[in-house]
């Protein structure tokens, strides 16, 4: 893993941390799998699932690769980041959208 990589993953550790009180080992996984599902979107589409606000659970296929976004979106839209979310292009909907970091499930 490159350093920025593990930044990232470090930063959203911290977000974990605090938000819902979780043991430091939890934690470590959940922002981990974060990272792991952050860097194969650069690449690729992902099929993942999370579960949402209102707790349902959603399965959702993302990605951040340029290729796939540029040509959904044809140069429109923009991509809101936050530290403790995990940001996606739903190839499904031609949108962003995001969860809690400390809400994904499983990726496939």
């Amino acid at each position: 893993m490159e350093t920025n990589e593990i930044m990232k993953m470090e930063q959203k550790l911290v977000f974990v941390l605090l938000g819902n009180g979780m043991e430091y080992c939890e934690a470590f996984e959940v922002a981990a799998k974060n990272e792991i599902l952050h860097s194969l979107m650069k690449d690729r589409i992902v099929n993942f699932k999370f579960m949402k606000q209102n707790g349902e659970v959603r399965f959702a296929t993302g990605t951040l690769s340029p290729r796939f976004i540029e040509r959904a979106l044809r140069g429109k839209g923009v991509r809101k980041t936050r530290k403790d979310t995990q940001v996606f292009f739903d190839v499904e909907l031609n949108n962003w959208r995001s969860f809690k970091v400390e809400n994904l499930i499983e990726i496939f």
